[in-house]
């Protein structure tokens, strides 16, 4: 005999535990990045007391709102050029072929 479960079964699986801990959703619009990003980060362990639970649906993560302190997200594309490489990019280019 096969039992059925409905997904309404797993919502208190999937509520969170302390209402200081953001989900990967929650802790990306506060820090105006990317979902995959925040994720990315998690793996890395940039927030050290981040945890993952394990749900019918998937991994959860979970961050503490203290370890959002600090952290900085850096916009799309290449980082801009610090002053020495501005610089070495300026004689470089000054020099004459031959």
């Amino acid at each position: 005999m096969l039992i059925y479960f409905s997904a309404r079964a797993t919502l208190p699986l999937m509520t969170k535990k302390n209402t200081e801990e953001l989900t990967v959703r929650e802790a990306a619009e506060r820090l105006g990045a990317a979902i995959p990003t925040v994720t990315l980060m998690c793996r890395e362990g940039r927030f050290p007391n981040a945890r993952q639970d394990e749900t019918p649906r998937g991994p959860i993560w979970y961050i503490p709102v203290s370890d959002l302190a600090g952290i900085e997200v850096r916009g799309r594309g290449r980082p801009p050029d610090t002053k020495a490489q501005t610089k070495a990019k300026a004689t470089k280019k000054g020099r004459k072929k031959g």
